[in-house]
């Protein structure tokens, strides 16, 4: 499992899981709770193992199409 912190409330989880027998790969925002506990929220995906290194591929490809500096270049440039 992998986590990256989104801001003081919400963390990103990036984690295998199995279900029935299959396994699956979950990116999902959890959130801190008034009790201080991180709790899963809907806001996610949930995809199977055979799909991760295609997944990869096109985030890789998006970070290499578009500038890192957050700044908004329409699509393509």
């Amino acid at each position: 499992m992998k986590e990256v912190q989104k801001n003081t409330q919400e963390k990103i989880r990036v984690e295998k899981r199995k279900y029935k027998g299959r396994e699956f790969v979950d990116v999902r925002t959890y959130y801190l709770d008034d009790s201080g506990e991180w709790k899963p929220s809907p806001k996610g995906i949930t995809f199977k193992v055979e799909l991760l290194e295609d997944i990869i591929e096109a985030l890789e490809s998006e970070r290499t199409r578009r500038p890192l500096d957050g700044s908004s270049l329409p699509p393509g440039t």
